[in-house]
């Protein structure tokens, strides 16, 4: 069984969408590679950039990969990785006053520390009592954590949405961790949260007020346009702070009702795959493709959402807030993405020499010699929306068709990599 110490996989830790069924030998190196991670290396390297060994093995694994895939994944990514910080007993002890918490709160040297706090705390409470009291609790330090989750594009998120796809209370407590020692000013979104989770109302109406009609009302929205401004990692904060009422406004208009939860996560998934393929650019004339890769996070949650909101380790009812903010999270790197049009068009335009099939798209990406897993979960969410989407074609309401999504796998090839 897995602990917050140790990584176990049985038949039951699929996760949301696998190829190929349970492989026992590829499951025992999942978990001992991701045992060497955690006890290793540090989150981040090179000050900024994320250690995303985590996420390029869970993907690969529910792809289908072999053992001996998982170690070349392992051995590639861990090259570069930065070690791990000595833990402070004196610093995990002293982390339980909250107060004192937040001294350490955004210090990347404390990261080992936070862990193992958060690992005794698992441990101790259990992963729903650790969750409930640090994320959504409802007072400041609650919020102000939760905050940390949808920032630093999604990483924290990410993270915690593979712990409970694949039952891993050890990736808790690194989420928590890696949200602990992001940049503070992160924090300065908090605001824009909970200000639009307040104004927030539910619509009269299915499908009243969907995720997509708000973005395109934002796209032609001119305060927004006058709002962006800088570079890419920072400019979602330049939006809110730029624009903070019409930010609080527009995020507010997205609510989520328990009836409509179904329809919400497809009108997501849909709209929000659009996203990454609607603003080419130009890498040399032959290859005009590029995807977005800041919108790319985005889509890479979105495998995740179904049991974000279906796990014992959750309410349904904060289930359903941590899809509320990452729709209004969407919005936001969308507007700061210079809000593109949301349309089919650069998918449908998309020319290529081989059309390759899903088999072969999952195969190429499994062994990529040197994606950092953008490429890996990418495909992985694409071929788990095209999955979810198919039967309920009929029912029309959608942009993408069955083929849009092989297209856009396809054109992910293109997908700039080691960028983050």
């Amino acid at each position: 069984m897995a602990t917050p110490y140790k990584f176990v996989f049985g038949p039951q830790d699929l996760g949301t969408f696998h190829k190929g069924g349970y492989n026992e030998a590829a499951a025992k190196k999942l978990g001992e590679l991701l045992q060497q991670n955690i006890e290793k290396w540090h989150i981040i390297y090179m000050g900024l950039r994320h250690n995303h060994i985590v996420h390029c093995l869970f993907s690969a694994y529910a792809l289908g990969a072999t053992a001996e895939e998982l170690q070349v994944i392992y051995d590639r990514e861990e090259s570069y990785q930065a070690a791990r910080y000595p833990v402070n007993e004196h610093d995990v002890k002293v982390m339980a006053d909250k107060v004192k918490f937040r001294t350490y709160v955004g210090q990347q040297p404390h990261y080992s520390s936070f862990l193992l706090f958060f690992q005794r705390e698992i441990e101790r409470k259990g992963v729903k009592a650790t969750l409930e009291e640090h994320l959504f609790a409802g007072d400041d330090y609650a919020n102000e954590f939760l905050t940390r989750f949808y920032t630093s594009i999604f990483h924290p998120y990410l993270h915690i949405g593979y712990a409970f796809e694949f039952n891993q209370p050890a990736i808790v407590a690194e989420a928590l961790a890696m949200a602990s020692v992001h940049d503070p000013a992160w924090a300065t979104f908090l605001p824009f949260y909970t200000e639009a989770e307040e104004a927030a109302v539910l619509p009269k109406l299915p499908g009243e007020k969907t995720l997509r009609r708000i973005m395109v009302e934002a796209r032609h929205n001119e305060t927004f346009q006058k709002s962006i401004d800088g570079e890419s990692l920072i400019r979602a904060y330049n939006v809110v702070s730029n624009a903070p009422e019409e930010s609080v406004r527009a995020a507010s208009e997205y609510a989520v009702s328990e009836e409509q939860l179904d329809n919400v996560l497809d009108e997501m998934i849909d709209t929000i795959s659009l996203t990454i393929a609607t603003k080419p650019q130009p890498l040399k004339k032959s290859d005009p493709y590029k995807i977005d890769f800041y919108m790319l996070h985005s889509v890479n949650t979105l495998v995740l959402m179904p049991r974000l909101v279906d796990h014992p380790w959750i309410t349904y009812e904060n289930g359903i807030r941590l899809i509320e903010w990452a729709g209004r999270s969407h919005l936001i790197t969308y507007i700061s993405e210079m809000a593109p049009p949301i349309t089919t068009a650069e998918i449908d335009d998309y020319q290529t020499n081989r059309n390759r099939g899903w088999d072969e798209i999952i195969q190429l990406a499994i062994t990529h010699p040197t994606d950092d897993g953008h490429l890996l979960k990418c495909i992985r969410s694409l071929a788990w929306a095209e999955e979810r989407l198919s039967p309920k074609y009929a029912e029309g309401g959608f942009l993408m068709t069955p083929e849009s999504w092989r297209r856009l796998a396809n054109l992910g090839k293109h997908l700039t990599i080691n960028e983050y």
